[in-house]
């Protein structure tokens, strides 16, 4: 997803992906906002995994808070 390997992904790059998933846009939106600590124009390595890990526990049914992180 780090198309320049500049150590982040932006947001058009990873919505698109995200959006693959299968869950709405508002619950995309407040996964991002809970991944996104460094800014919320993009998502760093560890930022992008986490907010990877709060759409599987989505998908499974599992709340994805602040919490789950």
């Amino acid at each position: 997803m780090d198309l320049k390997a500049e150590g982040k992904v932006g947001g058009k790059e990873a919505v698109t992906f995200f959006k693959s998933s299968g869950l709405s846009v508002e619950k995309l939106k407040e996964i991002w906002v809970i991944a996104s600590q460094v800014s919320p124009a993009f998502l760093t390595k560890d930022e992008f995994y986490v907010a990877l890990r709060l759409i599987a526990y989505e998908q499974n049914g599992i709340p994805s808070t602040t919490n789950s992180v």
